[in-house]
């Protein structure tokens, strides 16, 4: 799912694809509250997604 999410996100807004894998991977972790990745999906199409992070 990290995969499929990570191509969307680099797709849509052209962000290396590498620094979206990153960021996820830390949002899996649990380290911490933010960041934060939310996928809107109907079946296995991605529809839509968030990215929440506070400075």
């Amino acid at each position: 799912m990290r995969e499929l999410a990570a191509q969307w996100f680099h797709k849509k807004w052209g962000i290396p694809l590498e620094a979206y894998r990153k960021s996820m991977d830390e949002c899996l972790a649990g380290n911490g509250p933010v960041p934060q990745w939310y996928l809107a999906m109907d079946g296995e199409e991605n529809l839509s997604g968030v990215y929440v992070h506070r400075m």
